[in-house]
């Protein structure tokens, strides 16, 4: 009888831990399974997002002249969505658009798209809408052509570098915006990257025949700017990457030749900065 109780007792005590072995292996095979869903429902409303935004960058650009931007540009095809992307519609997008800086007929514009899933997380992307070139609108002196023009700053900008670009405008409302990437830990937001516009070219610039090029300046405060523009920009974050964009208020500009510049005012010739998207835009 000894022999046989415990025999029952290693029994018990074997399929107790078979048991516990099971519900452990089954509780770490939900979470995988619930983790795995997770990261694919996030992949797949940033992925949705992303798509939004570039349809948007598609479609015309529609003028945003008062301060609430009640723009609306139109959401993807709804069968497309439910289709491609399971358990999410375009009720569960958000198209929001806001002009970078001023409130005229031309102004670089930032679409946030937000697309919400399972029990409200949410994804977020932000890209940047601006008029093509040849677009029309009413201006100070009838219908304006308002030209946005893409500049190839270099795509590494080290320390007193600037890149500058030539434009000639036939009056009327400016906006220079530049995108870049860096961690605000060691470069601060809008202390070390700087937009300047200057009337005519400067002749430190060198060579006054070039439309534009990279120059090397130990300050581009010391350049007289005679088109009475602000001479600073100011930066807002936006998760990984930083705008700057000249002058928070309406800068309108005389006819004539001007200098955009956009400028690493960094000391040390190490510090370098990953850049990207340029642009001006003016009225012709």
């Amino acid at each position: 009888m000894n022999e046989k109780g415990q025999t029952l007792i290693e029994a018990i005590i074997a399929i107790a831990l078979f048991a516990m072995v099971i519900v452990g292996f089954i509780q770490g095979l939900n979470v995988g399974i619930l983790g795995t869903y997770r990261t694919s429902q996030s992949n797949m409303a940033l992925n949705l997002a992303r798509s939004q935004v570039e349809y948007v960058k598609l479609q015309d650009y529609q003028p945003c002249t008062d301060a609430n931007c009640s723009v609306t540009y139109a959401k993807l095809n709804a069968s497309v969505v439910e289709s491609t992307y399971r358990g999410l519609s375009i009720d569960s997008i958000e198209i929001t658009v806001g002009n970078v800086s001023g409130v005229d007929p031309g102004a670089l514009q930032q679409v946030t798209v937000t697309v919400t899933y399972e029990n409200g997380r949410y994804a977020n992307v932000v890209g940047y809408k601006g008029p093509r070139v040849g677009f029309r609108v009413g201006g100070p002196v009838g219908e304006e052509l308002v030209v946005s023009s893409i500049v190839d700053v270099p795509k590494k900008l080290y320390g007193q570098e600037g890149y500058y670009y030539v434009f000639e405008t036939g009056g009327g409302p400016l906006c220079a915006t530049w995108v870049y990437t860096a961690k605000p830990a060691e470069t601060g937001c809008g202390d070390i990257l700087k937009v300047y516009v200057f009337s005519g070219i400067p002749e430190k610039f060198g060579d006054a025949g070039q439309g534009e090029g990279l120059v090397v300046l130990t300050s581009a405060e010391s350049i007289p700017n005679r088109a009475c523009v602000p001479a600073t920009a100011v930066c807002q974050p936006d998760g990984e990457t930083y705008l700057v964009t000249l002058g928070e208020e309406y800068v309108y500009l005389e006819p004539g030749i001007y200098t955009a510049l956009f400028y690493n005012k960094a000391t040390s010739s190490p510090k370098w900065i990953e850049t990207s998207t340029a642009s001006v835009t003016y009225w012709w």
